[in-house]
């Protein structure tokens, strides 16, 4: 699973804090943040997002790079 879906899932369906994922996904907790943050602006259910590949995931979490 890619790192942007594993850090939603463990967000929003194993309700860990940011930092408790940052540390599972080696990410730093600001990126967490701003996944969950771009992840809010979206109207997709997580579990609809995570059957997304990760073309998809990105595009719709950074329209701004299309």
């Amino acid at each position: 699973m890619h790192t942007i879906q594993e850090v939603l899932r463990l967000t929003y369906l194993s309700h860990l804090s940011s930092r408790q994922v940052s540390l599972l996904t080696n990410t730093s907790q600001t990126t967490v943040l701003d996944y969950c943050s771009r992840f809010k602006k979206i109207s997709v259910p997580i579990k609809e997002l995570l059957k997304y590949d990760n073309t998809r995931v990105m595009a719709l979490l950074y329209p701004e790079m299309d």
